[in-house]
């Protein structure tokens, strides 16, 4: 019994599935705009590839540790940098410690170094 009425039933819904929907001619355009939409969609990539990031040199990449900053900072940045590690490593602060001074000496050496690299390369 169960089984007879499970074919009828089965039967009216197939039907009912296979038959297309009636449709108007401005829902028959929405439809065809809706696929040729997903088409494209599918077509392109799912997100925008973004440029990889410049490559830095190493010798570049030493400048911008020397003075703390990422890699790829403005002008202004390297410059604030520069000024607080002058400050903060200058020789003069250590006047009665020599072990001190010369070890400040050769880092605001590399400090002068990179960033007269950069002004070179921002042209300033």
């Amino acid at each position: 019994m169960f089984d007879r009425i499970f074919k009828i039933i089965r039967a009216n819904i197939g039907d009912a599935l296979s038959q297309e929907p009636q449709m108007d001619s401005l829902e028959r355009e929405l439809y065809r705009q809706y696929q040729e939409q997903m088409r494209k969609a599918a077509a392109e990539p799912a997100y925008e590839q973004t440029p990889p990031p410049p490559a830095y040199s190493a010798e570049e990449l030493g400048y911008y540790q020397a003075l703390e900053v990422q890699p790829g900072a403005t002008f202004e940045q390297i410059k604030a940098a520069y000024k607080l590690m002058v400050k903060k490593y200058h020789p003069d602060r250590f006047p009665n410690e020599p072990d001190k001074q010369k070890t400040a000496i050769q880092i605001t050496q590399r400090i002068n170094i990179a960033y007269s690299y950069f002004e070179k390369k921002f042209g300033k």
